[in-house]
């Protein structure tokens, strides 16, 4: 978030260490957005977040929004209304598919699914190769055209040169790793992990489309090569010692077989590595400020009716994991 131009935030909260960075809606005034901060229960988050609220409203921060690691529950999200707290849109995703990597690779491939190891072997046959490779400005280039092709307004990116930065940070720092497979002599598909400790994450990828702005259907053919791609970045994981790899976004566990979901392709390709998809509680405000944290909640919302609306007059349906909002 720093290289896109944000302010970090790192606070002490209960002897614990909590990140997140600044966010300015001039002339409206300023949020806290906080990975955490760490909480058992609905009743500890509150406590926590009403103190971390007020010590910000100190320092000229109208609104705080947490998001913590605590899992979906209709009791404690009840709770969290109740106490005050407003549910938001959140930077990270709600709903996400994770890999267990714990014991050896013959371990984690043999839980795959069927399909999947399908899908493995296919990939060795049709000749696809995945290849670690440095975020060289072809590289990157090439990386960022992807992932545009795969977004196309579904989701949010940061620009292409933020992009760069960020794989280039990472991997001098060893944290990050920039991943290709090859088909037919041509890149269909790239991907770039991320290790933190034990945990992993493919911050990103991207695959061609079968046809210009068709973010829905991947190019990829049967040749496996999206399976290939992230079973390499499970490896890579793997040798560094994680335990758990997360494949980021999906449709909710409600919604995971609904076919007109967004995120259907996704999920269903998503869920052959995992079997169970891992929902959370979500993004929650609380405003040191009343007023201006009401204000900017509203304008906020604002912005989401218009989207909303663009959204459908292109045919797109909202998203149903979103139905909170509305």
């Amino acid at each position: 978030m720093a290289l896109q131009g944000y302010q970090a935030v790192r606070l002490i909260v209960g002897g614990h260490a909590v990140t997140g960075f600044r966010v300015d809606v001039r002339p409206l005034g300023a949020m806290w957005m906080l990975i955490g901060p760490p909480a058992s229960d609905a009743v500890e988050l509150v406590d926590a977040a009403c103190a971390i609220a007020d010590f910000a409203a100190e320092h000229g921060v109208s609104a705080v929004r947490v998001r913590p690691q605590l899992r979906e529950d209709e009791g404690a999200a009840r709770f969290l209304r109740d106490s005050g707290l407003v549910r938001v849109p959140s930077w990270l995703s709600d709903h996400i598919a994770v890999v267990d990597l714990s014991g050896t690779q013959q371990q984690v491939y043999a839980r795959f699914k069927k399909q999947t190891r399908h899908a493995l072997r296919r990939s060795v046959r049709e000749g696809v190769q995945v290849r670690r490779v440095e975020p060289t400005s072809e590289n990157c280039v090439t990386m960022n055209r992807l992932v545009e092709q795969t977004r196309h307004e579904r989701f949010s990116t940061p620009p292409d040169h933020v992009l760069t930065d960020i794989y280039r940070t990472l991997s001098a720092d060893g944290a990050g790793q920039m991943f290709m497979a090859w088909h037919g002599g041509r890149v269909v598909a790239a991907a770039f992990a991320v290790v933190f400790g034990e945990n992993a994450m493919c911050m990103v990828g991207g695959s061609v489309r079968k046809a210009p702005g068709d973010a829905e259907h991947p190019g990829l053919g049967t040749s496996g090569a999206g399976y290939a791609l992230q079973w390499e970045c499970m490896k890579w994981a793997h040798e560094r010692g994680c335990t758990r790899y997360d494949m980021d976004v999906t449709p909710s566990t409600a919604h995971i077989h609904d076919p007109t979901h967004p995120f259907h392709r996704i999920g269903k390709f998503k869920k052959s590595f995992s079997r169970e998809i891992t929902d959370y509680l979500g993004c929650y405000q609380v405003s040191g400020r009343p007023l201006s944290g009401w204000m900017i909640r509203m304008a906020e919302r604002f912005t989401q009716r218009i989207a909303a609306r663009r959204a459908r007059q292109r045919g797109r349906r909202p998203n149903p994991d979103f139905v909170w909002l509305r």
